[in-house]
């Protein structure tokens, strides 16, 4: 399995698909604040963990929409919203 950390959460502003290139799943990790920012573009996730490391992680929609296929949200946590996908 592979992976990336994520440093600062991205703002997604277009319409994107972030999927695994093969069958097995892609991790993606992120332990302070969010994974995703989506207010203005739409996200896809196709195959992906969102890790958050016990300490961040998720994904804020607002004013756009998520969707997913075979994915996982693990290990995240909010200190005043949702953890996992604050809508």
């Amino acid at each position: 399995m592979d992976g990336i950390n994520i440093e600062m959460p991205e703002e997604v502003e277009v319409d994107i698909t972030i999927k695994s290139d093969s069958d097995d799943t892609y991790t993606l990790t992120k332990t302070d604040g969010r994974h995703f920012i989506c207010n203005y573009g739409n996200l896809a996730l196709e195959n992906i963990i969102l890790d958050g490391g016990s300490t961040g992680g998720g994904i804020s929609v607002g004013g756009s929409s998520f969707t997913e296929e075979n994915c996982e949200v693990t290990g995240n946590m909010a200190k005043y919203d949702c953890g996992v996908c604050e809508l």
